[in-house]
């Protein structure tokens, strides 16, 4: 199976794994909250588990007092603790380095050393000895406001990219993917403006991303974009 057949499977266990948004944690012998997001994940021993996101009052715009719950095929569960304080919103798993060993991205409001301001960042964490998290990179921020962001592969390099959704100049929402530079993200596209987007995840049996979009003047439809020279376009299926 290649790589990007291996992604879409993964997408579908992690959307799988979605659907648990609103369930109780209390269910599982956890903390109590409602479940924002929940993925499968491979712990670098090669054990399986499911990496559940939680929140104790997720109705605020950006939810506060979130915990990060890592549960085992026996049901049993433990607390991560990745940081004092717990502002996350949503989460992906990926390998960004390609050393075969998944990393945790996590979608946070929150401040940094450097910036006092609370704002929407990207953060990536790495897995401890013990099987707890540690960061390996705490974003300033993207290179715009952004209104969703995950770890996927979306080239089938075996890598997984960072791919968000960010408004614009313009107003309009802008497809952006970056990819893991050893210190950091760097930018490797985006696509122009338009009125409404969504990123579904990554396109099967090929590189590119699957899109829920919406222009001026048109009803929305789901697309496939590839990345051509820094440029997301919609695919043609013609060979460059």
């Amino acid at each position: 199976m290649g790589h990007c057949s291996r992604g879409a499977l993964w997408m579908l266990l992690a959307l799988v794994g979605a659907s648990l948004a609103g369930v109780g944690l209390t269910r599982m012998g956890g903390p109590t909250g409602q479940v924002l997001r929940a993925v499968p994940v491979v712990l670098p021993t090669g054990e399986r588990a499911t990496l559940v996101l939680s929140a104790a009052d997720p109705r605020r715009p950006q939810p506060r007092r979130s915990s990060l719950t890592l549960v085992d095929p026996q049901g049993r569960n433990r607390r991560l603790s990745p940081e004092a304080h717990y502002n996350f919103w949503d989460l992906s798993v990926g390998d960004v380095d390609g050393d075969g060993r998944q990393e945790v991205g996590l979608c946070t409001f929150s401040r940094t050393v450097h910036d006092r301001q609370y704002a929407r960042r990207y953060f990536v964490y790495a897995w401890t000895n013990d099987g707890d998290l540690e960061p390996i990179w705490r974003g300033s921020r993207l290179c715009r406001p952004y209104l969703s962001a995950q770890l996927c592969d979306i080239n089938c390099d075996g890598r997984a990219e960072l791919v968000s959704v960010e408004r614009g100049l313009g107003g309009g929402l802008m497809l952006v993917a970056y990819e893991w530079n050893q210190f950091g993200f760097w930018g490797l596209g985006h696509s122009g403006e338009v009125q409404d987007l969504a990123f579904l995840g990554p396109a099967s049996g090929g590189p590119g991303a699957l899109v829920r979009v919406a222009r001026a003047g048109a009803e929305p439809g789901v697309e496939h974009w590839v990345l051509r020279a820094g440029i997301w376009k919609q695919h043609s299926g013609r060979k460059e």
